[in-house]
């Protein structure tokens, strides 16, 4: 599951998911520079699209982003089955886009 808000849900009803990093995650500038430079980011989060195993850890996410964003909540179902999941530090996502035929909006 796919826990996010309904502004960012109309673009992912047409184009899918997107690899990139977790909200928790986001560079500072120093961080940026040192990634556009190539430089070794060492055990940073990996870009990814980001997901829960179960439909409660989407909700809760989905919650939580709306009240940051002051929006109401969107989730999303994953069909993944043959989609290479990951996990870092026991978060799983997916490293490579997740197109549009394998999300149902549940949210």
């Amino acid at each position: 599951y796919h826990g996010t808000t309904v502004e960012p849900a109309a673009p992912i009803e047409t184009q899918g998911l997107q690899p990139r990093l977790p909200y928790e995650a986001q560079l500072n500038a120093q961080q940026m520079a040192a990634k556009l430079q190539g430089k070794d980011m060492g055990d940073w989060y990996p870009e990814g699209v980001y997901a829960s195993n179960d439909r409660m850890g989407g909700e809760e996410y989905a919650r939580w982003r709306g009240q940051d964003r002051n929006q109401a909540a969107a989730l999303f179902g994953i069909r993944g089955g043959d989609l290479g999941m990951e996990r870092y530090q026991g978060i799983p996502y997916f490293p490579e886009a997740v197109p549009r035929s394998r999300l149902v909006r549940v949210q």
